[in-house]
């Protein structure tokens, strides 16, 4: 900016908008919040204010029933398990807090009945049933 430029409030806070302004910058969050993924270690309710965060980020002006629809939807879709999804999904979820009971609710599930930790709950659910506790075959 040209020292003409820096003498007047409106000038200075525009180009201040421009520079750090998340409406100028809602590309570069929608962008982060579609590449979005569960991070190692990074807990549920985590996952929900970032993915939360993001949105109002990616979308500064939206309404905020819009808001509630895309945090929702943006959550369950960085769920990376199939079967987290489809149960979340299925509880027809009106916003992010509720994706996220339901999706704390199936890990619970997952951990409880499998007996293992979360970080071998994939490679358990890769073995043959063979390889499984009694408890876990089917017939």
């Amino acid at each position: 900016m040209t020292a003409s430029q820096r003498s007047t409030y409106t000038t200075v806070a525009e180009a201040l908008r421009r520079r750090f302004g998340s409406v100028f910058q809602a590309k570069v969050y929608r962008e982060r919040l579609k590449g979005r993924t569960r991070q190692q270690g990074e807990s549920l309710p985590q996952l929900a204010q970032a993915v939360e965060s993001l949105v109002r980020h990616a979308y500064p002006v939206a309404p905020e029933e819009m808001v509630t629809v895309l945090s929702r939807d943006a959550f369950v879709d960085t769920l990376e398990e199939q079967q987290v999804q489809i149960y979340v999904k299925q509880a027809h979820p009106a916003d992010v807090q509720q994706a996220l009971a339901r999706a704390m609710e199936f890990e619970a599930f997952l951990y409880t009945t499998a007996a293992v930790t979360p970080y071998h709950r994939f490679a358990a659910q890769k073995l043959p049933r063979c390889h499984l506790p009694a408890h876990h075959t089917q017939v």
